[in-house]
């Protein structure tokens, strides 16, 4: 396998990922830490042992400013290493289950990593664009990976922000934020009843605490219904997060 097919297989990575690489293994380091240049490097030393099959599948890319610095690193068209399915919806978000389809592939395989919801956007079987967020790493719903042996998802993310109908909103501050949310409940045949998209605005008390109330709330009429997730964001314990791009379509039917 020569250089130029090496590069072509891992989305042209850049030489200097490389040289990095070797200087973290001169150091020794003893660091829990995964730098995702290091990450990508290694991703390379992959394909050159296993040969152009394991260039399937998504590819690291360097994120660069408008100076063309290089100040991150992402992971493109992941759509064939993860297999997305909803299982529900909970705390206006849907809640999501992923299969890795080789669990030896970076950066999939690193030890105590974390999934969670990127960005969405909600169809309806004609193709009308119904509600889209996109989350950070701080608000965004866990996704659990099926092979998870806890078997629960993370609560650190449950409830990101207070709901109480008591609280006159007169006495409290408009933050300008709002965020969407998809209720429904699932029924025992797989299908979902009561679905409504909310429209919440987020106001904020004066010791910080804040506070959601529904603005608009539009019923989801029965038929079926598309998810199609845009991104997840994985997070690695020491490291920045790093954006996962693909395209997953997630289906569910609301019953009549």
């Amino acid at each position: 396998m020569n250089k130029e097919n090496i590069y072509d297989a891992m989305g042209n990575i850049d030489g200097e990922y490389i040289e990095a690489a070797a200087e973290t293994g001169a150091k020794k380091k003893k660091s829990r830490r995964f730098p995702w240049a290091a990450i990508a490097a290694a991703a390379l030393v992959t394909v050159m042992t296993v040969g152009a099959a394991a260039a399937a599948g998504g590819r690291f890319t360097d994120i660069k400013n408008i100076f063309g610095t290089v100040t991150g690193t992402k992971f493109e068209d992941a759509t064939d290493d993860l297999k997305l399915e909803i299982i529900g919806f909970k705390n206006g978000s849907p809640e999501i289950i992923a299969e890795r389809t080789d669990p030896e592939k970076l950066p999939f395989s690193l030890p105590g990593n974390t999934l969670k919801l990127g960005e969405y956007q909600l169809t309806d079987s004609s193709g009308n664009v119904i509600a889209e967020r996109k989350y950070n790493s701080d608000d965004a719903p866990e996704i659990r990976y099926n092979d998870d042996a806890n078997g629960e998802f993370g609560d650190e993310a449950a409830e990101e922000y207070i709901g109480i109908s008591g609280i006159d909103p007169d006495k409290l501050t408009k933050t300008g934020r709002k965020v969407i949310y998809l209720t429904a409940e699932r029924n025992a045949d797989g299908t979902y009843s009561g679905g409504a998209v909310e429209e919440r605005e987020i106001y904020a008390s004066a010791d910080g605490k804040e506070y959601l109330f529904i603005e608009n709330s539009s019923p989801l009429a029965p038929g079926e219904y598309e998810i199609s997730v845009k991104s997840v964001i994985m997070l690695s314990k020491g490291d920045q997060d790093m954006e996962i791009t693909g395209e997953w379509r997630l289906v569910f039917e609301i019953a009549g």
